[in-house]
């Protein structure tokens, strides 16, 4: 089964808009490049910059960012004031992927919550 290639655009959209705030806002964070282990030539004409710790920390915080799984369904039982069912999930991609952080709800069409248990 091929995904439409709407999803593609709109993840290759969000990534360019990503890469654009860094873009705006990475000059006014002041440690960005200046962290210790960072390598930086200076010379009359010329300049070489190594961010090699700078590099290190964003891939650990990116990693760690991204290795989260974070899922929310919502499911509604079709019928005019049914049911809403509302379920959510954090799945950290290692051995708690078999027992992931689960919560849901349902709320009836009076307001009233009930459930709430994993």
């Amino acid at each position: 089964m091929t995904q439409h290639p709407g999803w593609f655009l709109t993840v290759a959209g969000l990534v360019i808009a990503g890469i654009g705030v860094v873009w705006l806002f990475g000059p006014s964070i002041p440690w960005l490049g200046r962290l210790p282990g960072d390598i930086a030539v200076e010379q009359e004409n010329f300049k070489v910059c190594f961010p090699v710790v700078t590099c290190i920390v964003t891939s650990v915080l990116l990693t760690g960012i991204m290795w989260l799984k974070l899922e929310i369904l919502i499911r509604w039982d079709g019928k005019r004031g049914g049911d809403v069912r509302v379920m959510g999930s954090i799945d950290d991609g290692g051995w708690r992927a078999f027992l992931p952080l689960c919560s849901d709800l349902l709320m009836t069409p009076s307001g009233e919550v009930e459930g709430g248990g994993a």
